[in-house]
């Protein structure tokens, strides 16, 4: 059976974290009106900002050997104040694929502003100096300091936002019947993303070659409810199913002090720290 470094995994759930001619296929609005699928998905980027927080939950599903194994995730966004965290549950990876010692805690902690990512992570803390406990990214100094990608080993953006501005650069949207979303009466659409065009949600130097094709679900008051998007990764095929809920109630983002932080200097220290290289 073959062992899964601490890097991938770390790769793996940091990508799925930041995911993300001009066609459309219009529809009824379902008051005789006509909604274009195309301002309806890009509607979506407007409405959620104007709710100012929401609930997400992930399930993120990777094929790996002979196994089918699902990392949950959940967390909390703040877009007024441009800060969210998540944290996933790596139980199913760890007990039999990453090496790492008995009884290490499996759950992968993530907060972020709109330049900062931070990682606590499994396996990993106690590389870090000085009882550090959280890794600590600073994707502006990263961007300027020229690193492959502009961030270390792929992790895209940290903007909270992202997940939702990746809908700016849709040039494609279908819609493909409609369906219940833990309660809530949605559309599903499936679209078709040229991150060129999302400006805000993808570094530079990653857009010319990104093209990503996702399924939305968006309700009746233009809030996107689900999205399902394939998550690259060197481990298999993973899949991400993304449910929004709780728009406008009140969230609790904590992002770590200062104290328990570690900077990384540049991208060859993350793989020092998760014995990748």
């Amino acid at each position: 059976m073959r062992k899964v470094s601490v890097l991938l995994v770390v790769a793996l759930v940091a990508a799925a974290c930041s995911s993300g001619t001009t066609t459309s296929t219009g529809s009824s609005d379902g008051g005789g009106g006509f909604r274009d699928p195309l301002d309806v998905v890009r509607g979506s980027v407007a409405a959620a900002r104007a709710a100012k927080t929401a609930t997400v939950e992930m399930n993120l599903y990777l094929e790996y050997e002979d196994s089918n194994l699902l990392l949950p995730g959940k967390g909390e966004l703040d877009l007024a104040k441009g800060v969210g965290e998540f944290t996933f549950d790596l139980g199913a990876l760890y007990e039999s694929f990453v090496d790492v010692p008995a009884g290490v805690p499996t759950k992968m902690q993530m907060a972020f502003t709109n330049t900062v990512m931070y990682m606590r992570v499994p396996g990993a803390v106690t590389s870090l100096p000085g009882g550090k406990q959280w890794i600590e990214i600073d994707m502006t100094e990263f961007a300027k300091a020229g690193a492959r990608n502009e961030t270390p080993y792929g992790i895209g953006s940290s903007d909270p936002d992202g997940m939702f501005d990746i809908l700016t650069g849709v040039t494609v949207a279908r819609q493909r019947g409609t369906e219940q979303i833990r309660g809530i009466d949605t559309t599903r659409y499936e679209v078709v993303i040229d991150a060129r065009k999302a400006v805000r949600a993808v570094p530079p130097a990653q857009r010319a070659a990104m093209r990503q094709e996702m399924e939305v679900w968006i309700s009746g008051d233009g809030l996107v409810r689900k999205q399902t998007v394939e998550v690259p990764s060197d481990l298999g095929k993973s899949i991400m199913d993304i449910f929004y809920s709780g728009y406008g109630e009140p969230v609790i983002v904590d992002l770590p002090p200062r104290s328990k932080t570690y900077k990384l200097r540049d991208a060859s220290e993350i793989g020092r720290i998760f014995g990748g290289g």
